[in-house]
């Protein structure tokens, strides 16, 4: 049978549903979150077992109980897509947000300043460096347009 992906991208969804079973405590605190038992976690998990991976609602137990989404990000990240888990906005202190804001674009400015002050470029060293302060910055500026949506009553 033909897959759609590469099977590097089903090694890392394997790798990331062995990463949050670990944080459930493992097989058996996994098994005891959701609906499967220990064996179905352990096999969802196994990079021998090509076929066998973690339904969505098992998924969505784990991530739950967890608080962290690695099988999601792991799918967004196979999509092209960055997934920012977003606090949910105290509203209006909109002085705030754009002080958060300014705060997290100054930060990224300090980190990519200090990796293009030594040869005028980022090497792999420094990306890696300035990527959370860039996430940082996005997280921000997804809290002040849910606080703008939020008192523009939902309107888009």
């Amino acid at each position: 049978m033909s897959r759609q992906l590469r099977k590097i991208d089903y090694q890392r969804l394997m790798a990331a549903t062995r990463t949050l079973t670990g944080q459930c405590g493992g097989t058996e605190g996994a098994a005891e979150i959701t609906r499967v038992n220990k064996v179905s976690m352990s096999n969802y998990g196994n990079i021998n077992m090509p076929g066998h991976f973690a339904p969505v609602d098992v998924v969505a137990d784990l991530e739950d109980f967890s608080q962290d989404m690695p099988v999601t990000r792991a799918l967004a990240t196979m999509q092209g897509c960055v997934l920012l888990q977003i606090t949910p906005s105290e509203g209006g202190v909109f002085g705030q947000h754009l002080a958060d804001f300014g705060k997290e674009v100054a930060d990224v400015f300090a980190k990519m300043g200090e990796g293009l002050a030594d040869d005028g470029d980022i090497d792999p060293q420094e990306a890696a460096a300035a990527l959370p302060e860039v996430e940082d910055v996005l997280r921000v500026v997804v809290g002040l347009y849910d606080a703008l949506k939020a008192r523009a009553g939902g309107a888009t």
